[in-house]
């Protein structure tokens, strides 16, 4: 099995992320497997499925009923949620140690961005 690895630069990372989740959307419109698999483990659904390997080293969650398609308006979809990337806020290390402290989170988990 190939599994589809994306671009090395983060934009067309992105960019072929964002026409992969049509691609998701458009599948678990169809098929109610997909649909269940997606909702409890996103990253493997994604991989078994449509052989994509998710690029970002951070959690992927799907949003139940996160938007509403009404198409008499502009756009035709109303979301109810924003994306959403989470911030962890650690504990203040002891006095003198931030900056090595914030380097190294820096360093360790600043890394969303990044391939695997």
């Amino acid at each position: 099995m190939m599994i589809y690895r994306p671009a090395s630069s983060n934009y067309d990372t992105f960019l072929q992320y964002r026409a992969l989740i049509i691609r998701a959307i458009a599948l678990a419109w169809k098929d109610p497997a997909f649909k269940s698999a997606l909702y409890a483990t996103p990253k493997e659904a994604l991989k078994e499925s449509l052989r994509y390997d998710f690029p970002y080293d951070m959690e992927l969650a799907v949003i139940p009923n996160s938007a509403s398609w009404r198409p008499e308006l502009n756009a035709g979809w109303i979301c109810h949620t924003q994306n959403v990337v989470g911030l962890t806020l650690p504990p203040r290390p002891e006095p003198g140690e931030e900056a090595v402290a914030l380097a190294e989170y820096n360093a360790r988990f600043l890394t969303f961005l990044t391939n695997l």
